[in-house]
């Protein structure tokens, strides 16, 4: 995965394809996590999502937006919690 120093910006479907590989689960058990995170309700880190609706269009066929509602996020800022 890649580094994640001071405030990186990932895409969602990037960083979700890579911890479902990794830990062997389903993206429907990341977006939960993620949601739950979003929402302050896991506390294991700090981040902010920052929603871009014009990356749409890049998203590969077989991969969708993360969504909250009916709100589409693309990209994910990291912050490192100090």
């Amino acid at each position: 995965m890649k580094e994640a120093t001071g405030n990186s910006f990932l895409f969602i479907h990037e960083l979700r394809a890579e911890v479902c590989h990794e830990l062997r689960i389903h993206a429907w058990l990341f977006n939960d996590a993620l949601r739950r995170m979003h929402a302050r309700e896991l506390a294991h880190a700090e981040f902010e999502i920052n929603l871009d609706r014009g990356l749409g269009a890049k998203l590969p066929p077989s991969e969708g937006p993360f969504q909250i509602g009916d709100r589409a996020f693309y990209l994910i800022t990291l912050l490192r919690r100090t």
